[in-house]
C-alpha cells in the first residue's frame, strides 16, 4: 500500500515540473503589424505553436522546429483563448489575457489592435467577399481561408443554446468556450427577428457602454440579417446559406422555432399574438413573438399574389424604414407559403409543416377561401371572394391578397399552354403597363390548366382535389382548340380549323383562350415533341437546336415569318424562345400520337375521351400513314424505307417528323428489342434512346402473348396496321419466354441454346432479347398461373412484379395463360392441336396423363385420389416436378372438390354461388367449361358418355351418379311444373310448402339453377326451335353456353328427336324410341309442343294469344305460383320464332326447289321436303270449306280457338289469285288494301304466303287452261 502511494507522489511531482516547464512558452507576440498570412504561418511554425483555426490533434501532427517539444493541449485552448474574438474590443481582450499570470499572453497596442480590426472578417462575409475586401481596403491578407473559419469558431451563432455552444467547442473544436454572461453579452449583437435598424442602434450602443464588443451597427444589422432562417426557406437550403459563409448553422428544431415566429398569410396581429408559442427551447434562445411593430414589419414583406420580382423590389423600396436589403432569395423562399394554384389541400398540409416547417398551415376551410382569390378560368373575377375572405380575419387590409384590378390584369399577362417562361417574359414586357409574372407563379398557373390528353372528368377530379371551381365543359372545348395539333399543318389551316368549330364564348378575354400567333404557332411547331422520342432525346433535340439542320431548313422555309420578330437574328430566336417543354407537357402532347398498339377504333375512342377531334386522321388514313412510319418489331432500315416509299408522301408531310434518318432509326431499334421479356430496363439503359414507362409498356404490348397463335397475333396486328411477323420470327419470340416446365434458370438457357442451334430459326438473334437475369426469368415465370390458382391470389403474385399491368390484361393474362395447361376435356391431339398453334412445345403423351391423373375425377374421394396417384409412380412425380407443382393434401383435395360446379349450373351462377355460400376463390371460365364438359350432355346416353370420357383419358362417374346428373336437367318439352315437380320426387323436398327466398337459397346452395324462372326458360331455349338453323342457334346461344352444347352433331341430334308438324304421338314414340337409352315426350307433352308452334299465316298477335292462353291453362292447376311469369320471360322468345317461321314458310302453289333456292338466297335454311309438303297439304284448298279444313287441322293435332281459326282460313283464301286479278300489281293491291297494317305481310316480300310474279302468272295460266 505505501509503495503505491509512493508511486502516485513521484507521478505528480513529474507532472508538476512538465507544467511549470511549459509554462515558460511565449504567447505574448502571436500577431505583428502588417504582417501577412504568409509570415504569420512561418513565425508560428518556427516557434513551434499553432496558428488560428487549428484543432490540436492536427497541430501534433506538425513537425516541430529542433530541441522544441509542442504545447499541450492545456497551452493550446489558453493558446487560442488569447486571440481576439470578431468584434471584440482591445480593452477586453487585454482585459483577459492579463488576468492569468501563469502564461505570457499578448497584450495588444492601439495601433496593432486598429490593424488587426481592419483584417478582422465580418462574422457575416463569405472568404470571398473577405479577400475582395481587403484586396479593396489596399490590406495585407492576414488570414487565409482555415484561420478564416477558424476566427469564426469562436462565435455563438443565432439559433445556438449557451449549452449546445459549450458542447461544440469543448468536444467538437477543443477549444474553450466563452463564458455564459460572455456568450449572452454576444447574442445581444445579432438583430432580434423583426427589429428595426433605430432600435437595433440603441440597443447595441447600450451593449458597447460595457466596451467588450464594437460594431459598425447599421452594417452589423443588415449582416447579421443573413443568420436568421428567410420566411418560406428548407432547412438544407439554410444549411447551404450557412456554409457559403463558413458558419455551422443553428440545429434544425431551432431552425423550426425561427419558422414559426414569422406572420402567416391572411393572418392579423391578434390572431398571431394568440398563438400558443412558449417553449423551453425559445425561452434558451432568448426569443420571443414579434411585437405589434415587428409583426407589422414582418408582414409587409411578404409577396403579393401574383407579384413579380421586379414589383416586389419596387414595393419594398417606398418602405425605407425598414433599414435593410431583401434578396431575391427571400421573395422566392416567402412566395412558398402562399397554397399554391396546383396544389391540394394534403399537399399543401405536407408542404407546410414537414417541408417549410412553420407550424400550423390554413385550416382546410380557409384554404378554400384563400383559393377563391385565384382568377376561375373563363369567368370574370368577383369581388365577393375578397369580402369572404375580410369577414373570417379582423385585418381587412390584407396585403397579400391583391385586388380586383389585379385580377383583372392577370387576364393580359397569363401564360399560354406549352409557353416557355423565357418566350412569355419576352412577349408579356412588349404589352404596355403590363409585367410578367414570376417564373413560380407561371408554371403554377400553367399546372392547373386542363391538359391536351386529360379527360374532362379526370379534370373535374383534379379542380376539385385541388379546390379550384373548374372550367365548364363549353369553355375545356375552346381551351383545347387554341392548342395547335400534333400535325404539320399551315398556320391558315390552323386558323381555320378554329373559326369552323369555335364556340361562342366571345366575351372570355383570358390570353389562354386567344388563337396563337403565327410565331406562336412556328414556335409550337419547332417544341413539339416527336412520337418515336424519349424526353431525354427530345431535350438534347431542342437543346441543340442552334446545329440541327432540321430546325435551320424550318428558319428557310419560314424566313419571312420569323423576320418580324424583334430579335435581329434568327439564332438569337432560337437562343430565347426555343426551350424545352417539361417533362409533363412533354408526355401530354405524346399521347395525343395514336399508341403502337392501339386499334383505330381505340385510338378514335381515347381522342374522343380528350374532346379533342380524331377524324382527321381517320378520315385521311393518316393513322394507317402513322402507323406505317413507325419502327416495326421484325425492321431492318432497308425494310423500313422500303415501306416508308410506299406511303402518300403529302400525308407523310403531315405527320411532324415521321420519318426517321438511319441513325435514329438504329439507336430506336437497339433499345427496341430489349423489350419483350425484359422488367427492369435498368440494366439496359442507354440514355439517347430511354423510353419512358408509356412507351415501354406500349411496345411490349405488341409483342405477341405467350398463349397467343401466329393467326390470332397476325390479326390483331393487321387491326392495328402493323406488319404481322413471320413465322420465324415470332417462333423466336416464344422460344425466350419461360415454359411451365423450366424448373429454373440455368435449364431455361439451356433450351434455348439447344434450340438456338437448329436450323428452324432463320432469321439473325436480335442483341438484347434474351433473359439475361435469373431475376428476369424468375419474374416472368411468375407470370403463369398455377393450375387452379385463384384470380386474386394471381392478381398479388404478379402485381408485385408487373405493376404496369392494366386490370384487363392481367384478367386476359389469367383467363388465357391457362390454356398451355392441358384440358381435361380435350384428347392429347386437340391438345397438341392448341399448342402447335401457338407455337408452344407441348407436354410428351406420359406428362399430358399424369397431369390429368393429378386434377380429381368428378365425385372422387382423398383415397381414390391417392390410389390413381399411387398407380402411376414415379411418374407422375417426375411430371408434377416438371410443372413447379405437388400432389395436392387432403385439405388442398378438399377445397379443390368443394370448387368444383355442379352438373345444373352456368357460369355466373357458379361463381356467384361459391363466392357468397363456400367464401371459396370460383374456377375461372376456361377451368369451369372444362370441368362442366367432363358432365353429361342432355340425351346422352350413358354408353355415349362412358366412351367420350375414353377419349379424352377421364373416368365416367359410375351409373347412379350418372342417373343423378340426369334427374335435374330440363328436357325437351317438359313444363315448368314439371320440371319442379321432378325435382321434388328427387330430393323428397316440398318446395310449395316454403316462400320463395327459402326456395332461392336451396337452389343456390345446391347448385339447381334450373328452380329459377329465367334459368330454366334458359335451359328450355338450348333445344333448337323447331323452324331454327343451326346458325341462328349457335348465334341465340353462344354467350350463354359452352361450345360443347353447341355442336353440329348435338344440334342435329336434338333436331331429330323433337316432334314433328304432319306426325302423331304414335309414330313420334316409335321413331324416337328406336335410339336406345332415349327418353321422349309424354302425350300432354307432345301435344303441348305441337300447339306451340306457330301456323301458316297466323299473325303474332294471334298467335301470342294462343300460347299465353296454353300457359295459363297449365298455372290453373295446382301450383299456379311455379309457372307465374314463365310467359313473360320467354314472350321474346315466341315472337323470334313466329317471324322466323313467316320468312321460311311456303305458300300454297310454289315448287319445293324454287322455294329452296329463294330461302338461301337470302341467307335462310329451307325446311326440308317433308315439312314443306306438310305446310302445303295443311293449307286450305281454293275448292275446300270450312269444314273440311277444321276436320284437317283436327287431324294434325292443332287446337285453335274457333274465333281465329275461321279469320285464318279466309285470310289464306285471299292468297289465291281471282278472275278480277287482271294484273299481277291488282293481286297485290288487295292483299295489300285487306291486310294493310299487318307487317308481317308487308314488310317481308319474298317469304310471305302471297305468289311470286312468275308463281301468279303461272297460276293463271294453269287455271285458264283447266278452264
Amino acid at each position: 500500500m505505501m509503495l503505491k502511494i509512493l508511486k502516485f507522489r513521484l507521478l505528480f511531482f513529474i507532472l508538476m515540473i512538465l507544467h511549470m516547464s511549459s509554462s515558460t512558452k511565449d504567447f505574448s507576440d502571436i500577431f505583428k503589424f502588417n504582417m501577412t498570412s504568409e509570415t504569420y504561418l512561418k513565425r508560428m511554425q518556427e516557434k513551434g505553436l499553432p496558428h488560428v483555426g487549428q484543432v490540436y490533434s492536427d497541430y501534433l501532427k506538425q513537425a516541430m522546429p529542433e530541441d522544441t517539444q509542442p504545447i499541450t493541449e492545456l497551452e493550446f485552448k489558453i493558446l487560442m483563448d488569447s486571440i481576439p474574438r470578431i468584434y471584440e474590443t482591445m480593452e477586453s481582450v487585454n482585459k483577459r489575457n492579463s488576468e492569468n499570470e501563469e502564461f505570457k499572453k499578448q497584450i495588444y497596442t492601439p495601433k496593432l489592435f486598429k490593424y488587426l480590426n481592419k483584417c478582422y472578417p465580418y462574422l457575416y462575409e463569405s472568404f470571398d467577399q473577405y479577400t475582395e475586401r481587403i484586396q479593396n481596403n489596399g490590406l495585407p491578407k492576414l488570414f487565409d481561408f482555415a484561420m478564416f473559419t477558424g476566427l469564426k469558431k469562436f462565435c455563438p451563432i443565432l439559433g445556438e443554446t449557451y449549452n449546445d455552444y459549450e458542447s461544440k467547442m469543448s468536444n467538437t473544436f477543443g477549444l474553450l468556450p466563452f463564458t455564459k454572461t460572455d456568450y449572452e453579452s454576444f447574442r445581444s449583437l445579432y438583430p432580434k427577428l423583426g427589429e428595426s435598424l433605430d432600435h437595433y442602434s440603441v440597443r447595441v450602443v447600450e451593449v458597447e457602454k460595457k466596451k467588450q464588443w464594437k460594431c459598425k451597427l447599421a452594417d452589423n444589422y443588415r449582416g447579421l440579417q443573413y443568420f436568421f432562417p428567410q420566411l418560406g426557406e428548407y432547412y438544407k437550403e439554410y444549411e447551404t446559406r450557412m456554409n457559403e459563409i463558413n458558419i455551422l448553422g443553428m440545429p434544425k428544431d431551432s431552425f423550426s422555432v425561427y419558422q414559426q415566429l414569422f406572420p402567416h398569410v391572411g393572418e392579423g396581429f391578434k390572431q398571431y399574438s394568440k398563438m400558443p408559442r412558449s417553449t423551453e427551447l425559445m425561452i434558451s434562445l432568448d426569443v420571443s413573438p414579434l411585437d405589434e411593430d415587428g409583426y407589422n414589419r414582418m408582414k409587409i414583406r411578404l409577396p403579393i399574389l401574383f407579384e413579380n420580382l421586379s414589383e416586389y423590389k419596387t414595393r419594398m423600396s417606398i418602405h425605407v424604414f425598414l433599414g435593410d436589403l431583401i434578396s431575391d432569395k427571400e421573395y422566392f423562399h416567402a412566395k412558398r407559403i402562399y397554397p399554391k394554384m396546383s396544389e391540394s389541400y394534403n399537399t399543401y398540409f405536407d408542404r407546410f409543416t414537414n417541408q417549410l416547417s412553420m407550424g400550423n398551415p390554413l385550416n382546410e376551410n380557409l384554404f378554400k377561401f384563400f383559393k377563391n382569390n385565384y382568377p376561375q378560368f373563363g369567368k370574370e373575377f368577383e369581388t365577393k371572394n375578397l369580402v369572404t375572405w375580410t369577414n373570417v380575419y379582423e385585418n381587412s387590409h390584407e396585403l397579400t391578397l391583391g385586388s380586383v384590378n389585379d385580377c383583372e390584369n392577370l387576364k393580359k399577362k397569363m401564360p399560354v399552354a406549352y409557353e416557355s417562361y423565357e418566350h412569355y417574359v419576352r412577349v408579356i414586357t412588349n404589352i404596355p403597363g403590363v409585367t410578367p409574372l414570376s417564373e413560380y407563379d407561371f408554371y403554377d398557373f400553367k399546372r392547373v390548366f386542363i391538359r391536351q390528353s386529360e379527360t374532362f372528368t379526370d379534370y373535374l377530379l383534379r379542380m376539385i382535389n385541388l379546390d379550384i371551381e373548374p372550367m365548364e365543359n363549353q369553355t375545356v372545348l375552346y381551351f383545347k382548340q387554341m392548342v395547335p395539333r400534333e400535325l404539320n399543318q399551315p398556320y391558315k389551316t390552323y386558323l381555320n380549323e378554329i373559326a369552323k368549330h369555335s364556340l361562342d364564348i366571345s366575351d372570355i378575354n383570358w390570353r389562354p383562350f386567344k388563337a396563337f400567333t403565327e410565331v406562336m404557332y412556328l414556335r409550337f411547331q419547332l417544341v413539339a415533341p416527336i412520337s418515336f422520342e424519349s424526353y431525354y432525346s427530345y431535350t438534347n433535340r431542342i437543346s441543340s437546336a442552334l446545329f440541327n439542320t432540321d430546325f435551320m431548313l424550318f428558319y428557310t422555309k419560314n424566313t419571312k415569318i420569323l423576320n418580324k420578330f424583334p430579335e435581329n437574328t434568327f439564332q438569337d430566336f432560337l437562343i430565347n424562345r426555343i426551350q424545352a417543354l417539361d417533362f409533363d407537357e412533354f408526355t401530354d402532347l405524346k399521347l395525343r400520337y395514336p399508341k403502337l398498339s392501339e386499334e383505330p377504333k381505340q385510338y378514335m375512342n381515347r381522342i374522343k375521351s380528350y374532346m379533342l377531334n380524331p377524324l382527321i386522321r381517320i378520315d385521311n388514313g393518316l393513322f394507317e400513314i402513322f402507323k406505317k412510319a413507325h419502327v416495326q418489331l421484325e425492321d431492318d432500315y432497308e425494310r423500313y424505307i422500303k415501306r416508308i416509299t410506299a406511303l402518300d408522301i403529302k400525308k407523310i408531310k403531315l405527320l411532324h417528323s415521321a420519318v426517321l434518318n438511319e441513325k435514329d432509326f438504329n439507336t430506336l431499334k437497339d433499345y427496341y428489342i430489349s423489350f419483350p421479356y425484359i422488367i427492369d430496363h435498368s440494366e439496359f439503359h442507354k440514355p439517347m434512346c430511354a423510353f419512358e414507362n408509356n412507351d415501354i409498356n406500349d411496345i411490349q404490348r405488341v409483342y405477341p402473348r405467350y398463349y397467343e397463335t401466329l393467326q390470332e397475333h397476325s390479326k390483331l396486328m393487321e387491326r392495328r396496321f402493323l406488319e404481322p411477323l413471320s413465322r420465324s420470327y415470332f417462333l423466336l419470340i416464344k422460344l425466350f419466354h419461360p415454359t411451365i416446365t423450366d424448373k429454373n434458370f440455368e435449364e431455361y438457357e439451356c433450351r434455348i441454346n439447344i434450340a438456338l442451334k437448329k436450323e428452324m430459326y432463320t432469321v439473325p438473334l436480335p442483341g438484347m432479347v434474351s433473359i439475361v437475369q435469373s431475376s428476369e426469368f424468375q419474374k416472368w415465370k411468375s407470370r403463369i398461373p398455377y393450375p387452379y390458382e385463384g384470380y386474386t391470389s394471381y392478381v398479388q403474385r404478379v402485381q408485385t412484379n408487373f405493376s404496369n399491368l392494366t386490370e384487363d390484361e392481367l384478367k386476359q393474362d389469367y383467363d388465357d395463360m391457362i390454356k398451355i395447361y392441358p384440358q381435361l376435356s380435350d384428347t392429347y391431339e386437340d391438345y397438341v392441336k392448341l399448342m402447335n398453334d401457338m407455337l408452344i412445345q407441348p407436354l410428351e403423351e406420359n406428362d399430358y396423363k399424369h397431369y390429368k391423373f393429378y386434377c380429381p375425377n368428378i365425385g372422387a374421394d382423398y383415397n381414390n385420389y391417392l390410389d390413381n396417384y399411387n398407380n402411376l409412380k414415379p411418374g407422375i412425380d417426375e411430371t408434377l416436378k416438371k410443372l413447379n407443382i405437388s400432389i395436392m393434401t387432403e385439405d388442398e383435395f378438399s377445397t379443390f372438390i368443394s370448387r368444383i360446379p355442379s352438373p345444373y349450373e352456368r357460369y355466373l351462377n357458379y361463381h356467384n354461388r361459391i363466392i357468397s355460400y363456400s367464401k371459396l376463390i370460383p374456377f375461372v371460365k376456361n377451368e369451369f367449361d372444362d370441368y362442366e364438359n367432363l358432365y353429361t350432355l342432355p340425351y346422352e346416353t350413358y354408353l355415349e358418355y362412358n366412351n367420350r370420357l375414353k377419349c379424352i383419358d377421364r373416368i365416367a362417374v359410375p351409373l347412379h351418379k350418372f342417373k343423378d346428373h340426369k334427374a335435374c336437367q330440363v328436357l325437351l318439352g317438359e313444363s315448368y311444373t314439371e320440371h319442379l315437380n321432378k325435382i321434388e320426387k328427387f330430393y323428397s323436398i316440398n318446395l310449395n310448402e316454403h316462400d320463395e327466398h327459402f326456395n332461392v337459397r336451396w337452389m343456390e346452395i345446391n347448385g339447381i339453377e334450373t328452380l329459377g324462372k329465367t334459368n330454366f326458360v334458359e335451359h328450355m331455349l338450348i333445344y333448337p326451335s323447331y323452324y331454327e338453323s343451326y346458325e341462328m342457334f349457335t348465334f341465340r346461344n353462344k354467350y350463354k353456353w359452352p361450345a360443347r352444347v353447341l355442336s353440329n352433331d348435338w344440334y342435329q341430334k336434338m333436331s331429330d328427336i323433337a316432334p314433328r308438324m304432319c306426325e302423331n304421338y304414335a309414330a313420334y314414340a316409335r321413331r324416337v324410341g328406336l335410339i336406345k337409352g332415349l327418353p321422349y315426350m309424354t302425350k300432354e307433352q307432345f301435344d303441348r309442343f305441337i300447339q306451340g308452334l306457330p301456323l301458316l299465316g297466323e299473325s303474332s298477335e294471334h298467335y301470342n294469344v294462343r300460347v299465353k292462353q296454353m300457359f295459363e291453362e297449365e298455372s290453373a292447376g295446382n301450383k299456379p305460383l311455379k309457372l307465374f311469369g314463365v310467359y313473360e320471360i320467354i314472350e321474346w322468345y315466341l315472337e323470334d320464332l313466329h317471324k322466323h317461321f313467316i320468312r321460311i314458310s311456303p305458300n300454297f302453289f310454289t315448287e319445293y326447289t324454287d322455294y329452296a333456292k329463294r330461302l338461301l338466297e337470302h341467307g335462310n335454311q329451307p325446311l326440308d321436303i317433308v315439312h314443306f309438303n306438310c305446310l302445303q297439304y295443311y293449307f286450305p284448298k281454293i275448292n275446300e270449306t270450312y269444314d273440311e279444313f277444321c276436320a284437317k287441322i283436327q287431324d294434325l293435332g292443332l287446337q285453335m280457338i274457333e274465333m281465329y281459326r275461321q279469320q285464318l282460313f279466309f285470310k289464306l283464301k285471299k292468297f289465291y289469285p281471282r278472275v278480277h286479278h287482271h294484273s299481277y300489281e291488282a293481286y297485290l293491291l288487295e292483299i295489300g288494301l285487306e291486310y294493310p297494317n299487318d307487317e308481317d305481310y308487308i314488310n317481308v316480300n319474298y317469304n310471305s304466303p302471297k305468289l311470286t310474279r312468275a308463281e301468279f302468272n303461272e297460276y293463271k295460266l294453269s287455271e285458264l287452261i283447266t278452264t
